[in-house]
């Protein structure tokens, strides 16, 4: 018995120390490690300064309680911004100070207006006993019960909303879990050892058993890693009050049910998040052994939790399939709406609580995951001793040939032989991972679907184009007086009055409002006929002309821009994966030297791997771009290209004053041109990690990251990073220096560096990387 623990304690500490000496998985960890913290810094800096908001409360709090009212309206009247510096921000934190103060002090009145709108509810609208609503209302009013009598204190909520409500740092914990699992099963697979450790004899119960363990230590320290991490942090931008107060005093948490301090909370969100995250740790590892390859289960683990995620977002919150809703591992992992507020789920018109449902369900989880796991790993096994197939096997190839039917005749295959470089590198760029293509042709079915979707333009916007498409061209002087004209009519409707025309003040209203749309549309363009008139007297000539804007704000992505992120993501995504197997893939093979030392494996096989990912890049280029004109094309009159580009208002700070059709061409040849780079970047980077699925997965977090982070709003990675050059458009209208800089470091500096390391890996005997 001692023996046999001993023996399970020595499996435990080889997994770790193997798990510890992969240090890309370390170097992940600190990359969203910071990525988290500087999502939560911006996060702040973007609300109320945390400085300012916690001397406001601290003043609060520290005045006498019958006088709390009268300091605030004192400090309200004074209007010096003394706590922000800005006026208008000064009286909206006073505002947000009011709010919650006044919500506090009046909790005993919310709870007599649950149980009267209850009972009004119930005796009025859903008057059938027999539906979810009457039941719903009915037991509503019993789960606040228990809260009468409770004093709320008041007192700082922001630190404790922020730590715990963290949708980002939810994300970087799926993401290195995802690490985990492929470093702790993946890889395994990958160097051909999983069947070798399942059919020695201690290769399945305990080895699965220390790798499930070494999963809870992981999980552990991910979760005191990220989410200690945003304690710490927040703790020390706000601090988190009064610890021992009801949770309804924070004000996020104002119509929970549940008798809670916001210390006992706090403690019970780190715990449930680690079972939680867990529990996905352990769906993960499942899925990781019933994928075929790494690239699958990675895929697999992906299109779940976005699926996962599309049930949270897209099913309402009362209806018969709320159960997919809210029995979901994506809403478990946030933790904190189970706490936020009161909500029954619909079981066959019985409500049942939420909450309630939680404690029951996670551990089932827990030890369905479990089971499931160690059956997988340690069933069907690879042989017997006397080398035969065992019976399940022999079983199920009977059951397959049976299903099949006779033996069918071999027909003679015809097939392509083909010494071409660009044929076989070709055929492994596409068929060596088809599933990965598949997901490509589901997204890009997406953005056809959106592309595809009407534009509704604004009363507005029809108006503006209709006076633009009406003087676009060369501005004359017949144009501007007919402007004008139309200046002084709308002028002369918005400034009647009763004695001058007769009519009455509401028949004066009404006729304003009838023409309002039309004014807005028409002062857009009277404004841009000025901007045209102004540039060409500074410039002295007549080169800039009226242009409607519309289409061209569509087609430079100034105002759709998460449309613009969506393809840009698409293109990034196939670029990497298109690279990362240039020669990840000879390495994962064991050919790289053989390669090497045959006439074409230096120079001229890297140069055609390398135009095939380019040319695969170009042809998914060039098909997000088409739906994206062609819609355009469709709802915008798209004319004036040969005028300058400075005739446009949102143009008017360009670098270069070229004519439109050459501006559109030059922002394709930024995007192109930067998808290049990406994909020299990532040849690079896989000759160094001489690893496909590491290449991958690090090139996506550095490529593509930074495109869902701005997606997700963090504006400032826009400058620092490839989004600058994909967009293009506002890195033309930054100014020439900017512009020259950006180019220079991700057109010179970043190639350049990539290049060296290619030259170095396949400088072999003397020989240059392009000889």
């Amino acid at each position: 018995m001692f023996r046999e623990e001993g023996m399970r304690m020595r499996h435990l500490k080889y997994e770790w120390e193997k798990f510890f000496s992969f240090r890309y998985f370390w170097f992940l960890c600190a990359v969203f490690l910071l990525f988290n913290l500087w999502n939560l810094s911006e996060q702040i800096r973007m609300e109320f300064p945390a400085s300012s908001v916690r001397q406001l409360y601290t003043d609060f709090q520290e005045q006498p309680e019958e006088s709390k009212g009268q300091w605030l309206e004192e400090q309200k009247a004074k209007k010096n911004a003394h706590y922000t510096g800005n006026q208008y921000m000064e009286e909206e934190l006073f505002k947000k100070l009011s709010r919650e103060w006044i919500q506090t002090e009046k909790y005993d009145e919310y709870l007599e207006e649950i149980k009267e709108r209850s009972a009004k509810m119930s005796g009025s609208i859903f008057s059938d006993e027999g539906t979810f609503a009457w039941r719903n209302a009915k037991v509503t009013p019993v789960a606040y019960e228990k809260l009468k009598g409770t004093k709320l204190s008041f007192d700082l909520s922001d630190g404790i909303v922020k730590a715990t409500k963290a949708d980002f740092t939810d994300l970087c914990m799926t993401i290195l879990l995802m690490a985990a699992v492929y470093f702790l099963i993946l890889d395994e697979k990958k160097n051909k050892l999983y069947p070798l450790l399942r059919s020695a004899s201690r290769g399945r119960a305990e080895v699965i058993g220390a790798k499930l363990g070494v999963m809870a230590g992981i999980t552990g320290l991910l979760v005191l890693l990220l989410y200690g991490s945003n304690y710490l942090f927040i703790f020390h931008q706000y601090g988190f009050g009064n610890l021992t107060r009801p949770l309804q005093s924070v004000t996020a948490f104002y119509e929970s049910p549940f008798r809670l301090t916001a210390g006992q909370y706090l403690w019970m969100y780190l715990l449930l998040k680690l079972v939680v995250c867990y529990a996905a740790a352990l769906l993960m590892i499942w899925i990781a052994q019933k994928a075929g390859t790494p690239a699958g289960a990675i895929l697999a683990i992906s299109t779940g939790a976005v699926a996962e995620y599309l049930l949270t977002v897209l099913l309402p919150s009362v209806s018969y399939a709320d159960g997919l809703k809210y029995i979901n591992l994506v809403e478990y992992i946030k933790i904190y709406p189970l706490f936020t507020k009161y909500h029954n789920l619909d079981f066959f018109e019985y409500p049942v609580n939420a909450m309630r449902i939680f404690p029951i369900v996670l551990p089932c989880l827990l030890l369905l995951f479990i089971v499931l796991n160690l059956t997988t790993f340690c069933s069907h096994r690879y042989g017997t001793k006397s080398g035969r197939q065992g019976g399940t096997e022999k079983l199920w190839r009977k059951l397959r040939k049976t299903a099949r039917g006779k033996k069918r005749r071999k027909r003679k295959k015809k097939g392509f032989i083909s010494d071409s470089l660009v044929w076989h590198e070709s055929f492994k760029s596409f068929l060596t991972n088809r599933t990965v293509w598949v997901c490509v042709a589901v997204l890009y079915g997406a953005i056809l679907l959106g592309r595809g979707l009407m534009i509704w333009n604004s009363v507005e916007e029809e108006y503006y184009k209709y006076y633009m498409t009406k003087g676009q061209g060369e501005l004359t002087q017949e144009k501007l007086e007919t402007f004008e004209n139309e200046k002084k009519r709308y002028d002369d409707i918005y400034s009647m009055t009763p004695e001058q025309c007769g009519l009455s003040s509401e028949e004066i209203s009404s006729r304003q409002e009838e023409i309002q749309y039309q004014y807005s549309g028409f002062m857009r363009a009277y404004e841009q006929v000025q901007y045209v008139v102004e540039n060409n007297r500074a410039a002295g000539t007549d080169e800039q002309q009226l242009i409607y804007e519309g289409g061209y704000e569509q087609l430079f992505g100034e105002i759709s821009m998460k449309g613009r992120l969506i393809g840009e993501l698409l293109c990034v995504l196939v670029a990497v994966y298109s690279a990362a197997g240039l020669l990840g893939m000879e390495y994962d093979l064991k050919v790289m030297n053989l390669l090497q030392s045959t006439k074409k494996g230096r120079g001229t096989l890297l140069r055609v791997k390398l135009g095939v990912a380019a040319g695969v890049t170009t042809v998914m280029f060039v098909l997000v771009k088409i739906p994206v004109v062609m819609r355009i094309v469709q709802n915008y009159p798209l004319t004036g290209w040969t005028a300058k580009v400075r005739s446009m208002r949102f143009a008017g700070t360009s670098v270069f004053n070229c004519p439109v059709w050459a501006y559109v061409l030059l922002l394709l040849l930024l995007q192109l041109g930067t998808l290049y780079v990406v994909i020299l970047c990532v040849t690079a980077l896989s000759a160094v990690l001489k690893d496909t699925m590491l290449t991958l997965i690090l090139s996506v977090l550095l490529f593509g990251g930074t495109l869902v982070m701005e997606w997700g709003g963090l504006g400032m990675i826009h400058s620092w990073s490839i989004n600058t050059l994909l967009d293009g458009h506002r890195l033309l209208q930054s100014g020439g220096m900017q512009f020259a800089l950006t180019v220079l470091v991700f057109w010179g500096v970043l190639p350049l560096a990539a290049g060296t390391v290619l030259h170095r890996v396949y400088k072999k005997r003397g020989q240059a990387i392009w000889n």
